[in-house]
């Protein structure tokens, strides 16, 4: 039984982060990792926010706050890009590039597909990482760490919530892969919903019922967006889910302030 869960938990987290390297899985060995993804993402905020408090509290606990608060949301956002390989960053760039072309078809998904970065990427990777950089400097001001490990686990369940309702795009194979391991197992898609409601409700020791509620209803509202958005051009990719992962953190991180 340990195996089994240690198992599945190494494939989660070599899918989601750069450790820890293991064999090659197969498409079944994924599929059940699947359910492991939501301790994958908990483990990640943890190696995000836990040096985090050891530099703030003690390593450099004289530095003026303002100062360290900015200097740790930099660390954090660098971690993250640096361990998840900017794996979901890249999506949204090139979701952003295609959408910002006003292209339709073929010509669409050749943008997204395309290597290179486009005015309309980096300006919207610019606008996010800003928005998540103030939003994480704002958290760490308020010594709000819980919010920094939790975010992880919650932006990374909008996969699951794409993947419930759409198609997959006939360009995409990780997006064909969601679909069709969401389709097989109603139970990804019912566990990344539990996880999407408690994980604000833990939260509840720190705000108003109202503000989570409202965390909730925008976090409806943008996954409901995506999927508008992909059904238009022909299904889900992984580009939407990269994307997705992203946006909602950053609605995360700023509705919880």
């Amino acid at each position: 039984m340990f195996f089994k869960f240690w198992g599945n938990l190494r494939v989660a987290l070599a899918f989601l982060t750069r450790f820890p390297h293991t064999h090659t899985c197969t498409e079944h060995d994924l599929k059940d990792a699947l359910s492991y993804f939501f301790l994958a993402s908990l483990i990640l905020g943890l190696i995000l926010t836990l040096p985090i408090l050891i530099i703030t509290k003690l390593v450099a606990p004289n530095l003026p706050a303002p100062l360290m608060a900015a200097l740790s949301a930099w660390i954090w956002l660098g971690l993250e890009i640096y361990l998840t390989r900017a794996l979901h960053w890249d999506g949204l760039a090139d979701l952003i590039d295609a959408l910002g072309s006003n292209k339709t078809g073929p010509k669409f998904w050749a943008i997204i597909k395309d290597s290179r970065l486009g005015t309309f990427g980096a300006l919207g990777l610019i606008l996010v990482l800003a928005g998540q950089f103030l939003t994480l400097t704002i958290h760490l001001t308020l010594d709000n760490y819980l919010c920094l490990i939790l975010a992880p686990v919650f932006a990374r369940q909008a996969p699951f919530w794409l993947a419930k309702d759409l198609p997959a795009s006939p360009n995409s194979t990780l997006g064909a892969f969601f679909c069709q391991a969401v389709a097989e197992n109603k139970r990804l898609y019912q566990l990344a919903a539990l996880i999407l409601i408690l994980t604000p409700l833990f939260l509840s020791i720190l705000f108003e019922l109202p503000q989570i509620l409202f965390l909730l209803a925008t976090e409806f509202l943008l996954l409901n967006k995506l999927k508008k958005i992909a059904l238009t051009y022909g299904g889900l990719s992984g580009d939407f889910c990269g994307a997705a992962i992203e946006l909602s953190q950053l609605n995360f991180l700023l509705l919880t302030i």
